[in-house]
């Protein structure tokens, strides 16, 4: 069911190609460059954001988190590509292209990202806190060490995903700039 889910969202993300309102730009580069870290930065505070409920809560956020962040990439290369002057010759195909070129299997990494993301932090902190509390000796460990976790995580978990949404939509943006500055416009049809 959230495979039919997601395969749903990436189609109405993918069919629909934005209109933007952004013209042709004497420096195309520049200003793509800037509409990039901008989406990056946005990017980051959705995946951020939506990754901050702990437990069973946080893996209801993962097909939110990734719509928003598909979402705001589709748009960010329909205003690159209306930046370079080609928002006419925006289809499908190049939509796709420019979303997923950086990874064949970037659907199932976001996912695996995520949903490991939650579950080897909270391991991880559990085993090093324990660690770290038991060569202490500290006597009240074992109560302080589910509270530690529990704070820490989120935070963790929230600087991750975040990293990440800016990091995957950097690639995209590198991906869109790439397509519509060199021969590849001939083989895709920009």
């Amino acid at each position: 069911m959230v495979t039919q889910k997601l395969v749903k969202a990436l189609y109405d993300i993918i069919s629909e190609i934005p209109v933007s309102k952004r013209e042709k730009e004497s420096d195309a580069d520049a200003k793509s460059r800037n509409l990039i870290e901008k989406s990056a930065i946005k990017a980051a505070f959705i995946s951020a954001g939506l990754s901050l409920p702990p437990g069973p809560a946080g893996y209801l956020t993962l097909l939110p988190d990734l719509s928003g962040i598909w979402k705001l990439q589709r748009n960010m290369v329909a205003d690159i590509a209306a930046v370079y002057g080609k928002k006419s010759m925006l289809g499908r195909e190049q939509m796709l292209y420019c979303l997923f070129r950086h990874s064949v299997s970037q659907v199932v990494r976001d996912i695996m990202v995520r949903t490991v993301t939650r579950v080897t932090i909270e391991e991880m902190i559990a085993s090093i806190s324990e660690h770290i509390l038991r060569r202490i000796g500290v006597h009240f460990a074992r109560k302080t060490s589910s509270r530690f976790i529990n704070r820490t995580i989120p935070i963790l978990g929230t600087f991750g995903a975040g990293a990440y949404a800016y990091y995957d939509t950097k690639q995209v943006g590198k991906t869109v700039m790439e397509l519509f500055t060199s021969e590849a416009d001939e083989v895709y049809g920009v």
